[in-house]
């Protein structure tokens, strides 16, 4: 069986149109008055692009932003790659489109409908669900590992 997303170009505006009225609100980063070491802590890139919460299910996927406005037809290229991965899965991640020296650059992504040839990428940095169960409880490195097995790597979703 396979799966499909239909695909329209966006109206004007920063998203889509299309709010979900339920939606996770995914966990944000916090502002601190000085940086810090600590062996308990897991310390990740933050990158320049679009946060997105993609719930993956059998054939349909549904990929919003943190304020549940729809990604999935600003991007074809992510919501096309997360239609294949033929796994439930509920991923938090961040769209990012890389300059040529591979560092994002959110005005490009901002442009991404002008230019669709610029490499897009859905950097996922944490696994919400797996196989319709909420994993949530589990410690963020465990999370990583299941996440790591269920995205090969390669592609537009890393």
């Amino acid at each position: 069986m396979s799966a499909t997303i239909q695909i329209r170009k966006p109206g004007k505006g920063r998203f889509g149109k299309k709010k979900f009225a339920h939606f996770i609100k995914p966990m944000l980063a916090k502002l601190i008055d000085e940086p810090f070491d600590d062996k308990d802590w897991v310390f990740e890139i933050k990158w320049d692009g679009y946060r997105g919460i993609a719930e993956i299910h059998e054939n349909s996927i549904r990929f919003y932003s943190r304020n549940g406005l729809s990604l999935a037809e600003r991007y074809p290229p992510i919501s096309e790659s997360l239609l294949k991965m033929n796994r439930r899965a509920i991923l938090d991640g961040e769209i990012v489109v890389l300059d040529k020296n591979n560092r994002s650059d959110f005005q490009k992504l901002q442009q991404y409908e002008i230019n669709p040839d610029l490499p897009l990428y859905y950097y996922v940095f944490d696994l919400l669900e797996l196989d319709g169960k909420n994993i949530e409880h589990l410690p963020l490195l465990d999370r990583k590992i299941l996440l790591k097995k269920l995205i090969p790597g390669g592609g537009n979703i890393v």
